[in-house]
């Protein structure tokens, strides 16, 4: 009663200490060293398939993971191209604009003359905060400060050298009323610049045109990227689904063969044991039965769920088989559509250039004609002979040579788009073919699997 009494005041003032409680394995009936073994290396095996079970669900958690860690840094790629793609365009768009422009030179007085507005957005620009950028994205923000400051500059400077003229040519710079020829220079200014403007109206309407195809192009040729990674991708789970069907199919081969033996050793313990024992010992005979079939109703369970597995693994395989083609053929379409906004994009700009140059002709006839307006009292002798004349001649010269070479262009891009057409119902052609051979694969697959299966099925039975 003692000991018992102190067994239980040591256990009230100290924790219960706890205890790793083993599952009884039950090993049966051992004869020898060697079946001793056997068996301690089957209760090993069965341990290690447990693990290997617990480690697989591991692995699949941090698969998911890894795959959803993917997806946002798809996503945040897609964003960062998104931008840099639209801040070059901008950067390139500022650049033709400045083209546009003579923004190196400039006077001292036009200078000196900047207005309010112009000088406090420029230092604005140059008070902006860089400390949260690094030294690449700095740069980029500096080269697209440099490129604003120099557009509106040249803004600046341009309407300070409209002013200029616009005095001049109204007779309030020098204080002195203007001849009649000032008149009709004056007017024949207001009219070219009339003309000026609507010229750079269409000018501008054909630069967004150019902005949006080009635009779309590169938005196209990043899809094809993505579409070929993305096929890259179906390509490997694939492969993977084809390896795990490889190893599902000789998993129910190991059972099929196992669930053989047993009906074999069932056969054999029947014809044992069915027939000499029948008083007392009935009662285990039913018990071994039923063991037994308990045994091959588990084994064909199992065998039934394995089956039922290869059949999702295998629809799974059509599935992805059927997505793969599905994205080779969005790639092709993608690709086709790129070549044709190339071939669009070539005949937009050289339309452009042929108005362009219509439209310098046009201004060159009117002053043609302003100048024999003016001169028309002349003799023709002495018009030959002036140096603007000459360089009039020189000037419809060299723009006849060029608009016979912009119409030597078009017909080089009219052919060229008669190739791409030709080249597009060649691959149109090529495309349905390997339609039909995928189609011929694909049966003969079925055929092969249908057969597989009756052949599992009769070998089953």
């Amino acid at each position: 009663m003692s000991k018992r009494a102190a067994e239980g005041g040591d256990s009230g003032s100290q924790p219960p200490i706890k205890k790793v409680q083993f599952e009884p394995i039950f090993i049966g009936s051992i004869s020898t060293l060697e079946e001793m073994d056997m068996k301690v290396l089957q209760f090993q095996n069965k341990k290690l398939a447990q693990r290997l079970e617990q480690r697989h669900r591991v692995e699949a958690e941090l698969r998911q993971r890894i795959e959803q860690l993917e997806k946002r840094q798809m996503q945040d790629d897609a964003v960062l191209n998104v931008v840099n793609r639209y801040w070059n365009q901008l950067n390139e768009d500022i650049r033709v604009l400045l083209q546009r422009f003579d923004a190196e030179t400039a006077d001292e007085s036009e200078n000196k003359n900047e207005s309010e507005a112009t000088t406090s957005f420029l230092m604005q620009l140059s008070s902006w905060d860089k400390e949260e950028l690094d030294d690449k994205l700095a740069n980029r923000v500096q080269v697209s400060k440099r490129a604003v400051s120099k557009v509106v500059q040249a803004f600046d400077r341009l309407s300070q050298r409209n002013e200029k003229i616009t005095l001049a040519l109204k007779g309030e710079f020098d204080g002195e009323e203007a001849p009649n020829i000032d008149e009709v220079v004056r007017r024949a200014n207001a009219e070219i610049q009339m003309e000026n403007r609507n010229l750079q109206a269409i000018n501008i309407q054909l630069h967004e045109k150019y902005h949006t195809i080009s635009l779309k192009m590169s938005e196209l040729q990043d899809t094809i990227t993505g579409k070929d990674t993305l096929a890259a991708e179906l390509r490997n789970q694939v492969d993977d689904l084809q390896y795990e069907l490889n190893k599902v199919r000789a998993r129910n081969d190991k059972l099929e063969h196992h669930l053989g033996e047993a009906i074999e050793k069932l056969k054999a313990f029947q014809q044992i044991h069915g027939t000499d024992e029948k008083g007392s010992n009935k009662p285990n005979t039913l018990v071994a039965s039923s063991v037994s079939q308990t045994k091959l109703e588990d084994l064909q369970r199992e065998l039934e769920e394995t089956r039922e597995l290869a059949n999702n693994r295998l629809q799974e395989l059509d599935k992805l088989h059927q997505q793969h083609r599905d994205a080779l053929k969005e790639v092709e379409k993608l690709k086709m559509d790129v070549s044709s906004l190339v071939s669009i994009h070539m005949f937009v700009v050289t339309s452009v250039e042929c108005k362009l140059m219509s439209y310098a002709i046009n201004i060159l006839m009117l002053y043609l004609l302003l100048l024999i307006s003016c001169i028309r009292q002349l003799p023709e002798s002495v018009i030959v002979e002036t140096t603007e004349y000459k360089c009039l001649q020189s000037q419809f010269s060299v723009l006849y040579n060029e608009s016979m070479q912009l119409k030597t262009q078009l017909d080089d891009a009219r052919q060229q788009l008669q190739s791409s057409k030709n080249a597009h119902l060649r691959h149109i052609e090529m495309m349905e073919a390997k339609r039909r051979i995928d189609g011929t694969e694909e049966t003969t697959r079925r055929m092969y699997t249908t057969g597989r299966r009756f052949g599992s099925i009769t070998k089953g039975v």
